[in-house]
This record gives C-alpha cells, sequence and structure tokens, in this order.
C-alpha cells in the first residue's frame, strides 16, 4: 500500500490519502504516523480525514485494529472521517468502524466525497476555518 500523511489544518485535521491493498503493516505504519501528529498537536481536538478513493482491498482484521491502531485511544483524538470507499471495500470498513466504535467509543462518519467529510467536520467542530486548504481531490 501506499499512504500519504500531512497536516490539512495544522493541529486540528491530519489528512491520509491510502491507496491499493492496506494490511497490518500498513496499521503500523498509519500508527506511527498518526500517533506522531497527535502528539504534536496543540489542539485539545485532532480530526482525521481518511481519503480511501484509491483502495483496492483491505486484508486486516478487527482484532489486528485493536492490536496495533493506539492511537484510537488517543485523548486528543476527534472524528475521524472516512471517504471514497466503494463496493467491497467499502462494506469491509463499514463492518470494521461499527465494531470497533462499539468497542472504544471511536466517532467515526463515513463520506461520500471530500466535499461531505470537510463539511461535516466544519458542523461538528467549529473552530476549523470555514475554508480550509484545498486538497488535491482528483489524485
Amino acid at each position: 500500500m501506499s499512504s500519504q500523511y500531512s497536516w490539512q489544518q495544522k493541529d486540528q485535521l491530519i489528512y491520509a490519502r491510502l491507496s491499493g491493498t492496506v494490511d497490518a503493516q500498513d496499521l503500523r505504519k498509519g500508527n506511527a504516523n498518526i500517533s506522531h501528529y497527535l502528539e504534536d498537536s496543540k489542539s485539545a481536538s485532532v480530526h482525521l480525514l481518511f481519503d480511501c478513493r484509491e483502495v483496492e482491498r483491505i486484508t486486516f482484521s478487527v482484532v489486528q485494529v485493536r492490536n496495533e491502531l493506539r492511537y484510537l485511544q488517543h485523548p486528543a483524538l476527534g472524528w475521524v472521517v472516512i471517504f471514497g470507499m466503494s463496493g467491497v471495500v467499502e462494506n469491509m470498513v463499514e463492518f470494521l468502524t461499527a465494531v470497533i466504535s462499539r468497542l472504544s467509543g471511536l466517532r467515526v462518519y463515513s463520506a461520500d466525497t471530500l466535499e461531505d467529510g470537510v463539511s461535516f467536520l466544519q458542523s461538528v467542530d467549529p473552530s476549523l476555518p470555514a475554508v480550509l486548504p484545498s486538497i488535491d481531490a482528483s489524485a
């Protein structure tokens, strides 16, 4: 898998672009990256925006998510917004997030598009600017 992580809005919103097959090793890498952002943030609430438009397969389990994604317990973690899923990937992610949210209290929102996801975050967190820096939604 290929993944890219960056601040979409410094200290408030992490943007993660995922592609290809996502497996347990990718969970470990993602945990390290996201944990670093959460630890460095000066904000009380940091949201995640996952771009899954290029994800082809998911080969990890709920148990692997619980074991690997330590950032899910971070006190500064706000909402996790996932967008761009389709087909089997969408079904798998929806199942995993439903189970994980029940077990951990994780707040997850599934959006159809980047714009929908950003609008949702702005509606639940008024501290986010009305206009966020542009994300290349065509890639």
